[in-house]
């Protein structure tokens, strides 16, 4: 693969590059261009902070009272369709 990469480049495969989908070369590539580039590295930067500010909120459980109407309206759902769901509202 060629050795070189752009901006471009990096925004087609950012979120591999963070997911660490990528061959390892291919990760010290992209880190390169992050590395020298102030415009992707703060898109590199500002991904990483989204994608934790994302697990954080999601490390939270429901009240079991929300938990158990999100079940319920699933099950109508399911059972008898949307219809069934939107006449419930």
């Amino acid at each position: 693969m060629n050795d070189e990469c752009g901006c471009d480049d990096l925004v087609s495969h950012l979120h591999q590059l963070l997911d660490a989908e990528l061959e390892e070369s291919e990760c010290r590539r992209l880190q390169r261009h992050v590395d020298s580039c102030p415009a992707c590295h703060e898109a590199a930067d500002a991904e990483a902070h989204l994608r934790s500010l994302i697990r954080r909120s999601c490390a939270e459980r429901a009240p079991d009272r929300l938990r158990i109407r999100v079940l319920a309206q699933i099950t109508v759902l399911r059972t008898q369709g949307p219809a069934a769901g939107e006449a419930r509202g």
